[in-house]
């Protein structure tokens, strides 16, 4: 099997925990070529000083004893693990500066800001495209657990596929291990309700899972960087939607995306501790990707937006409401990005 140079690119904030649980995973894999990119958002919770001194050997990774995947980061891999910090202006400065820490196993990066997913996985990106060895990236939510051989899988799926198709992985839920979350990624309706629902196993779906997405250089460079409109939720949506619909364009009856791999995913953790937020993103950005994908869905998910908010008003769930009528009243005023605290009659 072809041995390419793969960079895993996984955004954090707030969460070292999960993301020393992931990068050990990562350690353990079957597949050895590899450098993982940990871009941190402006944690406040000390991650990459957390992050560096696990690296160091000066904190363990801990997983309860009874967790059925306790194995896949227990024991812990030798200690120091190879690796270097830099500021986000150092990660994308070009071939030159990269290059020089290439050779490090991990690296972690200060973006100095809450960029948000797109805006964290962006600056991996850059970091990775500067390199003359890269031959895929694989981006990967820090609250996963990889299956020893997943990487080893995508990449032997990669190299052995003649339509070079962006790659979504076998997703399973965390804390019950058998149950499938995602195969690869999830469906939508064309004209209808923008509710993306999961794909069940072998199930054709419309857009790769941001929680697992595996490119080959050249998928990264068509696709181009994430549109950082977004944030945070429906970003992935966005970024491999419209790929779908070009490539059955031109070969109709094949699909359009690979799935392989297998991962466990604990699934939107750092967006449930704030319920206003997570409806805010949610609700926002599903009226942004509709109206890319038609008007009747976007008339239908705003609609739909207002019927979720009544509810959630009916059963005493003030927060997520507030952040769904605030997610359409930023939609409506064309604002996108972070999001930035105003007065509801602003």
């Amino acid at each position: 099997m072809k041995t390419p140079k793969v960079y895993v690119i996984i955004v954090n904030y707030n969460g070292w925990a999960d993301t020393i649980e992931c990068l050990e995973s990562i350690l353990q894999s079957s597949y050895a070529n590899y450098q993982v990119l940990v871009i941190d958002n402006c944690s406040t919770d000390n991650s990459l000083e957390r992050i560096a001194a696990w690296a160091k050997g000066d904190l363990d990774v801990y997983t309860l004893p009874g967790n059925a995947l306790r194995g896949f980061s227990c024991p812990p891999v030798p200690k120091p693990v190879p690796w270097v910090m830099m500021s986000r202006a150092e990660a994308e400065s070009g071939h030159e500066g990269t290059w020089l820490h290439s050779s490090k196993k991990i690296v972690l990066v200060q973006a100095g800001d809450n960029l948000g997913f797109a805006g964290g996985t962006n600056i991996g990106m850059r970091f990775a495209l500067s390199l003359p060895d890269l031959g895929y990236i694989w981006i990967l939510n820090n609250d996963t657990a990889i299956g020893r051989d997943a990487l080893a899988d995508l990449v032997q799926s990669a190299t052995n596929d003649p339509y070079d198709r962006p790659a979504g992985s076998v997703i399973y839920e965390y804390r019950q291990p058998s149950l499938l979350q995602i195969y690869g990624g999830l469906k939508i309706r064309k004209h209808f309700v923008l509710r993306p629902t999961f794909a069940g196993m072998n199930e054709r779906f419309h857009f790769i899972s941001g929680a697992s997405i595996f490119l080959s250089r050249r998928c990264l460079e068509e696709l181009g960087l994430i549109d950082e409109q977004y944030f945070l939720n429906s970003e992935d949506l966005a970024y491999t939607y419209f790929y779908q619909e070009r490539f059955l364009k031109f070969n109709p009856g094949t699909d359009p995306f690979r799935v392989a791999g297998k991962i466990w995913h604990k699934g939107a953790a750092s967006q449930e501790r704030n319920a206003f937020l997570h409806a805010y993103y949610f609700t926002r950005n599903t009226l942004y990707a509709s109206r890319m994908i038609s008007l009747t869905s976007l008339a239908l998910t705003l609609v739909y937006a207002f019927i979720r908010a009544g509810g959630r008003l009916l059963t005493g769930r003030t927060e997520k409401a507030r952040g769904i009528f605030f997610g359409i009243r930023d939609y409506v005023m064309g604002r996108s990005g972070k999001y930035r605290e105003q007065p509801l009659s602003a």
